[in-house]
């Protein structure tokens, strides 16, 4: 069990889709970023952006709000 729980989180290196298991339980939408992103089984109501990139990349993913 997680101690926290909200609206959206982002899967680092979720092309597995090993821990959208657990996530979907405790938030309402969830992101991945992969080099080969995946939802796996996470049900389409909470299945949130697709980002295909590498972690040393990121960057190109951050904007300034």
């Amino acid at each position: 069990m997680i101690g926290f729980s909200g609206k959206r989180v982002l899967d680092l290196c979720g092309g597995i889709g090993r821990n959208g298991e657990l996530l979907m339980h405790y938030f309402e939408t969830i992101d991945i970023i992969d080099l080969e992103p995946d939802f796996g089984s996470i049900p389409k109501e909470k299945q949130g952006t697709l980002f295909r990139a590498n972690l040393k990349d990121i960057r190109q993913h951050i904007f300034d709000t």
